[in-house]
């Protein structure tokens, strides 16, 4: 196989990686149920890769599982922050991770998604669950 033959070959294999990103936590169940979670999205049909990382006290932190979608040849990154309000994780600590690795992976695309407490879906799931809760519509 040829040089562009190689090249095609890996344009052809780039893929879009989605990372669940947790908390985490020292529970060890934790790190079961996230992927659980992880490979109950993976199996939907249409979907693209589907992977999880954590912030704090379990493996892969979110520099780690940016890396490995890398050495996978993902093109593109989507993060989504499982996290339900505004703090110093979702404030700062996520953005620096990402603006780091922007800076050293220019050519891959990185979308970091808004945090789960932001996201008005979430806060339509919620009231639906209140509302079944309570018997109140």
């Amino acid at each position: 196989m040829n040089d562009f033959q190689n090249f095609a070959r890996s344009l052809n294999s780039m893929s879009h990686q989605v990372i669940l990103l947790f908390h985490g936590s020292r529970v060890p169940e934790t790190h079961l149920e996230a992927n659980r979670l992880t490979g109950a999205l993976a199996q939907n049909p249409g979907h693209v890769n589907v992977s999880c990382a954590f912030l704090q006290n379990i493996s892969p932190s979110l520099p780690d599982a940016m890396a490995e979608a890398v050495y996978n040849h993902a093109n593109k990154i989507t993060i989504f922050p499982l996290f339900t309000l505004t703090g110093r994780h979702v404030q700062d600590d996520i953005p620096e991770v990402v603006s780091a690795f922007r800076t050293s992976h220019p050519e891959i695309s990185v979308s970091l998604q808004p945090h789960l407490g932001a996201d008005p879906e979430f806060q339509s799931w919620l009231a639906g669950k209140i509302q079944q809760v309570t018997g109140k519509s």
